[in-house]
């Protein structure tokens, strides 16, 4: 049976599996890939910014509207992207975990997708 997400360390499972398949994903891979992204600061700092999402922990610090308007001026998005981001994560949540904070970080990713496409696109 799956449980919730409680801790730290079901936050970094649930990173570390989304990232594995958003790498291989088709429509999403190519903004993945080594050369853009530096997974041994990346990881770290995706799993503080989901601890601090879900349980508030006040231990991140970063811009992530900065950070995706600075890599869509290089590698541009489409809205679809989102979308296709949005699935992967709620498909791998739905995988691994089931509960009230299953729910709460898969709403919390609908909000952000929503905030990030209305800042990068309207």
């Amino acid at each position: 049976m799956k449980h919730d997400i409680n801790s730290s360390h079901d936050i970094f499972r649930l990173v570390t599996e989304f990232y594995l398949k958003a790498k291989s994903d088709a429509a999403i891979g190519e903004y993945f890939t080594q050369d853009r992204i530096d997974w041994d600061v990346h990881i770290p700092k995706m799993c503080t910014f989901w601890e601090n999402i879900l349980f508030f922990s006040g231990n991140y610090s970063g811009n992530p509207m900065e950070q995706h308007q600075l890599l869509h001026q290089t590698y541009p998005f489409d809205p679809k992207d989102f979308d296709r981001w949005l699935k992967i994560f709620v498909e791998t949540v739905n995988q691994l975990f089931q509960g009230q904070n299953a729910d709460l970080i898969k709403q919390r990713a609908k909000g952000i997708t929503k905030i990030m496409t209305a800042k990068l696109f309207e």
